[in-house]
């Protein structure tokens, strides 16, 4: 009697569970929305995308992808919980548990990828690890800069876990684009983002900077509204820039134009000297290896646009030619040639282990130069990625990614060469020259380390590792048939009588 009422009892909540659970979830999105409306907008958010996306990891990273550039908005980083569940954290964890589910719909990743993928991980890891004999030192800085003391375990989630979501999408990248359509997807997602952050620049400056004294008191303003400074800012329009110029040439319309100038007057407005440089060795580069020289004058015309700038705000002059009355090196270079990478040079090559194997991130800190004081006790990188990999991982490794990066390079141009077709060609200089634009900025900051600050590098390497497959296929699809030899026709057998 007892287990048919339970029987009866079970199936009469199963019966109504269709009403008694969107009552429960309502109940609880509610009591969540009296205590944190925040977390209640987000969760909704989520679990609408969740359930749109939960097999489409191409959307999810798209998404990503164009939120990149805003990753360090001050209100896209207010946690929805806890600390490390700011928004930009819980999509890309969404983006890595939608990959996860679809792994076995994914393609192999190529060999060199594999190997570049493999080094930086395995030498990120163990840097980081290293670099926790004078985590102390990291540490004080870090508090005299208004930061929180640190734990070994939230050292470890701070400098290396959390950048590792930034690495994250040349996998995805990589796994994941099987075609042209997908691979346009995630373009389309960084001239986007590039075009929206490109404005929003703008509206900063002519809202809050103009009439200033633009360089001081824009670093400020850059700093509150976008999180990032003029340089880390300057980063994300470096890379999406030549897609620009890619777009134009695929289609010369108005909007590419004008895209190709808003960009130019957002990185104007900067007031960084590197970003200058990088965009005419974008414009030179891009025109030589396309084969397109006769296009300079769009080149002069750009010059011309950047000119008036120019004239039009003297601040952006001024910090243009920074030093070059007196043409003392290190006042160009702003203290950085004598005061850090000089003296950090001859302290590693003075010394055999720290040469081949480093010392670990942030490995300046740590250095002779800070300690005698010829170097100042701010800093936690040397303003050059190439001096960085070198004190920080040693000699071996920043000549083994280097040389990896230049065989990428290498098949990248080759590929965009060896092709008929026009929109993989073009994508394929834009990828080299975005690349190319990135190691040539790297002489004046910048690092290879993983980081919200170079995520969209990544992207991009892996965009290259794709088109390169996808040529590939193409060739292989339209490749003609081995010619047989003709089969020689034999007469018939001569009848006989019966």
């Amino acid at each position: 009697m007892i287990t048919k009422k339970i029987t009866l009892l079970k199936s009469w909540v199963m019966d109504r569970s269709d009403i008694f659970l969107p009552v429960f979830l309502g109940l609880t999105l509610g009591f969540i929305i009296g205590k944190q409306p925040y977390m209640a907008f987000f969760m909704i958010v989520g679990v609408i995308i969740l359930t749109g996306l939960y097999n489409k990891p191409v959307i999810a990273l798209a998404l990503f992808t164009f939120l990149l550039p805003f990753y360090r908005v001050p209100e896209l980083n207010i946690p929805v919980l806890i600390k490390g569940t700011e928004p930009i954290y819980l999509i890309a964890t969404f983006t890595i548990f939608v990959a996860v589910l679809n792994v076995h719909n994914s393609k192999r990743v190529p060999r060199l990828a594999l190997i570049l993928i493999s080094v930086m991980m395995v030498i990120f890891t163990i840097s980081v690890f290293r670099s926790l004999e004078y985590m102390e030192m990291i540490t004080l800085r870090n508090v005299e800069d208004g930061r929180e003391r640190l734990s070994d375990f939230q050292y470890i989630l701070k400098n290396l876990v959390r950048p590792m979501f930034f690495f994250f999408p040349v996998i995805v990248v990589v796994k994941f684009l099987k075609d042209e359509k997908s691979m346009e997807l995630i373009l389309k997602a960084i001239v986007y983002a590039t075009l929206v952050f490109s404005a929003y620049i703008l509206f900063i400056y002519f809202t809050k900077v103009f009439g200033r004294s633009a360089p001081q008191w824009g670093n400020e303003f850059y700093k509150l509204s976008l999180g990032l400074e003029r340089n880390s800012a300057a980063n994300l329009l470096i890379f999406g820039f030549p897609f620009f110029i890619a777009r134009y040439f695929l289609k010369k319309s108005p909007f590419n134009i004008m895209s190709i100038i808003m960009v130019m007057l957002a990185i104007s407005f900067l007031f960084t000297r590197t970003a200058y440089v990088t965009v005419v060795f974008s414009f030179i580069l891009y025109l030589i290896i396309s084969r397109r020289t006769k296009y300079m004058p769009i080149l002069i015309i750009a010059g011309v646009i950047t000119f008036f700038t120019f004239i039009v705000s003297s601040s952006i002059m001024e910090r243009a030619s920074k030093g070059m009355d007196s043409g003392d090196i290190n006042e160009i270079s702003a203290g950085r040639v004598g005061n850090m990478w000089l003296p950090l040079i001859d302290e590693y090559f003075g010394d055999p282990d720290k040469l081949l194997l480093g010392t670990g991130i942030y490995a300046i800190v740590n250095s002779n130069s800070v300690k005698l004081g010829i170097t100042p006790d701010t800093m936690l990188h040397p303003h050059n990625m190439y001096i960085e990999l070198l004190i920080d991982a040693g000699i071996i490794t920043l000549f083994l990614f280097v040389l990896l990066l230049l065989l990428l390079l290498r098949k990248i141009l080759k590929s965009a060469r060896s092709t008929n077709d026009i929109k993989l060609s073009e994508y394929q200089f834009a990828i080299f020259t975005s690349i190319s634009s990135y190691l040539v900025a790297g002489m004046t900051g910048r690092s290879f380390w993983p980081g919200g600050k170079n995520a969209l590098f990544w992207v991009i390497i892996g965009l290259g590792f794709v088109i390169i497959r996808l040529i590939q296929e193409n060739y292989k699809e339209t490749e003609p048939a081995e010619e047989t030899e003709p089969v020689e026709e034999t007469e018939p057998a001569e009848e006989t009588e019966s």
